[in-house]
């Protein structure tokens, strides 16, 4: 599981991001920073740049997840 994966879940703060991004620089296992974290690269701006929205971003993406998953029931 990734960092934003984990983050989603609340298993990881938002803090955590620093020792994924250690993490892939010992080894990134082939993979871009980006995808590493599982995140976009506005995401991954948000996190370090406002870190204060980042709260909002997971509401945000849990609300979505969760409408995805109503309107797949109506179909």
């Amino acid at each position: 599981m990734n960092f934003f994966e984990k983050f989603l879940k609340h298993e990881v703060d938002r803090d955590a991001i620093f020792n994924y991004i250690e993490d892939w620089h010992k080894n990134p296992k082939g993979k871009s920073l980006i995808d590493f974290l599982g995140i976009t690269l506005e995401q991954y701006h948000l996190f370090l740049m406002e870190p204060e929205k980042v709260e909002s971003l997971r509401k945000l993406e849990q609300t979505g997840s969760f409408l995805k998953r109503i309107s797949q029931k109506i179909k």
